[in-house]
């Protein structure tokens, strides 16, 4: 069991809002008593890869496929569910942007999960999962509890301050087989 979070990146770099979505789901890995698992698509060198370990990411599952570094949400959807499902995933971690956006729902229907968009807090877990959301364009807050076995969040991001520590990570490959049609579609 543990915590799978998506490591946005842009020709194998990766972006701050990524570190911040691995922060934040160590936060919710350490409240549960386990470990995060990043997923990475696409194209990524190991040494890019290595420094997820710095942010919380004790493991790194890498589906090298050339095809995902655009995005295309039917295939981001199996490689996602394809992880959560390898890992035992619990809860499942990505941010509330584009890339969120178009593939956390298809993740959560796939899993059959609950689902918060647009989080601001690190769960409260000492009365079930309740999460704190913005509502009504961040002019107020709603706390939203998940009843569901496995629970999909997508943070907002620049919530958190972002802090590089000193953790290191194990990079692993995922093989997820893919389909000609996974790529009918494709956004540029």
């Amino acid at each position: 069991m543990s915590v799978i979070v998506l490591a946005e990146h842009q020709q194998g770099s990766f972006k701050k809002k990524s570190f911040e979505a691995i922060q934040y789901a160590a936060g919710i890995a350490q409240a549960m008593g386990t470990s995060v698992t990043a997923v990475v698509l696409g194209n990524a060198t190991d040494s890019e890869m290595q420094q997820l370990g710095q942010y919380g990411a004790a493991k790194v599952l890498h589906v090298a496929d050339a095809r995902l570094d655009n995005l295309n949400a039917r295939a981001y959807t199996k490689a996602l569910a394809a992880a959560a499902e390898k890992e035992g995933a619990k809860v499942v971690v990505g941010l509330h942007d584009v890339t969120g956006k178009a593939v956390f729902p298809r993740v959560a229907a796939r899993l059959k999960a609950g689902m918060v968009a647009g989080a601001v807090a690190q769960p409260e877990l000492s009365n079930g999962f309740v999460v704190k959301k913005t509502v009504f364009s961040g002019k107020a807050f709603a706390s939203v509890s998940i009843t569901s076995d496995v629970k999909v969040v997508r943070l907002m991001p620049n919530t958190f301050a972002v802090k590089k520590g000193e953790g290191s990570t194990t990079v692993e490959k995922l093989d997820v087989a893919f389909e000609d049609k996974d790529f009918a579609v494709q956004v540029k």
